[in-house]
C-alpha cells in the first residue's frame, strides 16, 4: 500500500483509500488490488513499485481503450475481433448491473461473461453496445468463444497423480485460460463412459481429472483440493475454490456445473 499511495501521489491523483481497493476522486471510479496484492505476494518488494506503475499505466489508457470501441462499433461489426468469454465470480458481478451485461452461468459462484479484450484493458461488453449488429445474441457469444479458441493459446500437462489417475492443468498467461473450461472434453478427448471433475481456481489455470466408469471419486478429489485451495488463494485472478463435476455448457446454458461435495 505504500508503493501504491507513493505512486498515486507521484502522479498527482487525489485518491481515497477503501475496502480492498483505491478511490480515483477525479475518475470516479475503483481500483480493485486483490490482483495486484497476488502479483507482489508472488514477486519481492524491489519488484513492487514496477507491478504498481504498471497497473495504473493501464488505468491511465483505460479512455483509449474506450475510443477504440466506439471507433470500432462505429465502423460497424469490425469490433467483433475485439471480443471475448470470460470467467467471473458472482463476487465480482456484484458491484455491477447483470441486466446490462451478456452473462451465462457455469456454476454455483461463477459466471461467463462477454467482454472487450483492449490493448490496456479487459472491460464487460453492455448488451446496448452490441444490440445494433446483424449477430443473434447467441452469435455474438459464439464470436467470443470462438476468439478465445483461436486466439489465447493453453499449454496441458499432469501436475500430479490420485493413485493411477492423473491431475492435469491447463495453463497460460493469457486473461482466458479459465474460459478453456468450458470445452474441456474438447482437451481431453472423452469417452462416453468417462466422467470429469474440474476446477478454475484463477483465470490462468484449469485444473481436471478424468474418471473412467466406475472409479470413485473421493480420492481424486481429495488429491486435487489443496492445489486448487492454493491455486485460489495465489491467483492471480482468483476465480473460484470449488471442484465441479463437469458436464458441457450450451450456449445459452440453463444448467449447471455441479460441486463435487
Amino acid at each position: 500500500m505504500r508503493c501504491v499511495e507513493a505512486e498515486l501521489r507521484a502522479r498527482g491523483l487525489e485518491y481515497e483509500l477503501v475496502d480492498g481497493g483505491v478511490a480515483l476522486r477525479d475518475r470516479q471510479m475503483v481500483i480493485g488490488l486483490s490482483n495486484l496484492a497476488q502479483a507482489c505476494h508472488a514477486s519481492v518488494p524491489p519488484k513492487w513499485p514496477e507491478l504498481v506503475r504498471f497497473l495504473l499505466d493501464r488505468v491511465a489508457a483505460l479512455p483509449e481503450d474506450e475510443a477504440i470501441v466506439r471507433e470500432r462499433l462505429r465502423s460497424g461489426e469490425a469490433a467483433r475481433v475485439h471480443l471475448r468469454v470470460r470467467l467471473h465470480a458472482d463476487d465480482y458481478l456484484a458491484s455491477v448491473n447483470r441486466a446490462e451485461l451478456i452473462v451465462q452461468p457455469v456454476a454455483p459462484g461463477l459466471a461467463a461473461c462477454l467482454a472487450w479484450d483492449l490493448p490496456a484493458s479487459v472491460t464487460l461488453v453492455r448488451r446496448s453496445e452490441v444490440d445494433a449488429w446483424s449477430l443473434s445474441g447467441d452469435g455474438v457469444w459464439r464470436q467470443g468463444l470462438d476468439n478465445v479458441r483461436s486466439h489465447e493459446p493453453v499449454a496441458r500437462a499432469v501436475v500430479a497423480m490420485a493413485g493411477g489417475t492423473p491431475i492435469e492443468e491447463l495453463s497460460g498467461g493469457s486473461h482466458y485460460v479459465a474460459t478453456h473450461a468450458l470445452w474441456l472434453d474438447e482437451h481431453v478427448g472423452c469417452a462416453s463412459s468417462d466422467r470429469l471433475v474440474v476446477a478454475v481456481p484463477n483465470r490462468h489455470q484449469v485444473l481436471f481429472a478424468r474418471l473412467g466408469s466406475g472409479e470413485p471419486s473421493s480420492p481424486v478429489i481429495a488429491a486435487m483440493q489443496p492445489r486448487v485451495a492454493r491455486s485460489f488463494r495465489n491467483g492471480p485472478g482468483s476465480l473460484c475454490p470449488d471442484i465441479f463435476w463437469w458436464k458441457p455448457q450450451q450456449v445459452s446454458a440453463s444448467s449447471m456445473w455441479v460441486r463435487s461435495d
